[in-house]
């Protein structure tokens, strides 16, 4: 979805991956889904490559995301995969009572 040239193909790769993601039922994946829908579909949907044509790309919010990530859930180890979900899935929990800059922006 990243590398999206328009909006028409971000909208298009958006619906296969909720297609593909939505076959399994999972708890955790439909919470995830909501969660991304809401935050990076619905609310912020100009991150992608196309919407910024011409201009440099950073991944800094991502970074900033990922040590969120390894500070506050996995406390930087290596977990094996159950245990990583397990904690993934508390996160969007728990990012969903909280705000969006509070969550990321605040560390």
């Amino acid at each position: 979805m990243q590398v999206s040239l328009d909006d028409d193909q971000f909208c298009n790769l958006w619906v296969l991956l909720k297609q593909k993601w939505d076959s399994i039922d999972s708890p955790g994946i439909a919470t995830f889904l909501k969660s991304f829908k809401d935050l990076h579909i619905d609310q912020n949907s100009h991150w992608y490559e196309g919407n910024a044509m011409g201009h440099p790309s950073t991944n800094n919010a991502l970074e900033a995301t990922n040590r969120y990530i390894k500070d506050h859930s996995t406390y930087r180890e290596r977990l094996p995969m159950h245990l990583f979900l397990r904690a993934m899935e508390k996160l969007v929990q728990q990012r969903d009572t909280l705000p969006y800059r509070a969550t990321c922006l605040s560390h």
